[in-house]
């Protein structure tokens, strides 16, 4: 990388090979997506970085190695843990770890509106360890999450005690769900100048609905979310990066009921703050007929009362004036408690995704983010 460029458009790759080979007669199951441990400090001149890693027949791990160059010089440490429980897996992908505080980020917390805080109340239970003044003090463990074995799993989160390239596993809590759905995975993250940190993660295309050869793109980033613990240092926390709010051209959302009447005509050209009924097989046009006059997106905040029905498609259609605009469905199932974006609007097609079985990761249920 070039370090007079912050845009990150400009690669150079070092020359020979950047960490040695692993020691031989590890019989490992897989080498492979480094991470930064730790920085140099007055205290320690030293660079950690880790390689996730599994061993055969045993658990997955992440391999360590150290350096005063972060260009060259590396040695191998040894392994960050080790475990013989089964959910350990047998390789770990894209391991990452962080320290994190139960103090929520100032930021994050002062976000427009009040909805950041109030969220994070939503999610927290317990209280700090207090002062001898009787302060409240912030709780700091690392959190150490790994990628289990391939795709069809979910990112688990072990949070613990982290010193000079070995993570105590044996004192860490029990492993958790980084997140609810089952499309997150290889997530990645890094310390921004406010100190928070910050992860996104590769969001799979599970539905593949289109022919080979017929794409443009395939899958996508989720949006940044800030990571921090819960007040007792529990639970993980996470909730949006609070700058995305500034991409919000209108404060209002569509709140789409079983009640109220949309205007006249169902045209809607500004923001709507009463309930809005939709209706089977009725359309109502969101965002006005010009696209200069609003955003070009849409909020809306849905509830739904499930009724004798099994699952509910939203069909979002494109405006007729936009002739290259593709049409997308939002579809949830109570029974497998999923909620997806189709990117058709095929009817043959969205009832065919509705039949498919919603694939299972390969490990017991664990506890993850609780909503309110």
């Amino acid at each position: 990388m070039q370090p007079d460029d912050p845009e990150l458009k400009e690669w150079v790759k070092l020359p020979g090979q950047f960490l040695p080979q692993p020691p031989a007669g590890m019989h490992l199951t897989g080498w492979r997506d480094p991470f930064i441990l730790q920085t140099p400090t007055a205290g320690s001149p030293w660079w950690y970085v880790m390689v996730g890693a599994g061993l055969k027949d045993k658990c997955g791990t992440a391999l360590v190695y150290r350096s005063k160059d972060l260009k060259q010089g590396w040695e191998y440490v040894g392994p960050l843990c080790e475990s013989a429980d089964a959910d350990m897996h047998t390789m770990w992908e894209c391991p990452i770890m962080a320290q994190l505080s139960s103090k929520p980020p100032t930021s994050a917390a002062a976000a427009s509106n009040g909805h950041a805080s109030s969220h994070v109340n939503s999610f927290a239970s317990g209280h700090s360890a207090p002062h001898s003044d009787g302060c409240s003090q912030p709780i700091g463990r690392h959190m150490l999450c790994v990628s289990p074995d391939y795709c069809v799993n979910v990112p688990l989160c072990y949070l613990g005690s982290y010193a000079a390239g070995r993570f105590d596993m044996a004192a860490a809590s029990s492993p958790q769900r980084l997140d609810l759905g089952d499309i997150l995975y290889a997530p990645n993250m890094l310390t921004d100048d406010q100190g928070r940190t910050v992860l996104w993660a590769w969001m799979q295309e599970k539905q593949l609905l289109r022919p080979t050869g017929a794409y443009d793109s395939s899958c996508c980033l989720c949006v940044p979310r800030v990571l921090y613990l819960s007040p007792d240092g529990t639970r993980l926390l996470q909730e949006p990066l609070p700058e995305l709010q500034a991409l919000r051209q209108q404060h209002s959302a569509w709140h789409v009921g079983t009640a109220g009447k949309a205007p006249a005509g169902n045209a809607l050209g500004g923001a709507f703050q009463a309930p809005l009924a939709l209706r089977p097989g009725v359309p109502v046009q969101l965002g006005g007929a010009s696209s200069s006059r609003g955003s070009s997106h849409v909020d809306l905040e849905l509830t739904l009362t499930r009724g004798e029905a099994d699952s509910v498609v939203l069909l979002l259609q494109p405006f007729e004036g936009l002739a290259d605009a593709a049409g997308a469905a939002i579809a949830y199932c109570w029974a497998s408690d999923t909620l997806q974006v189709i990117h058709s609007t095929d009817l043959a097609t969205l009832e065919a995704v509705a039949a498919m079985p919603v694939p299972t990761p390969a490990f017991k249920q664990l506890p993850g983010p609780t909503p309110e």
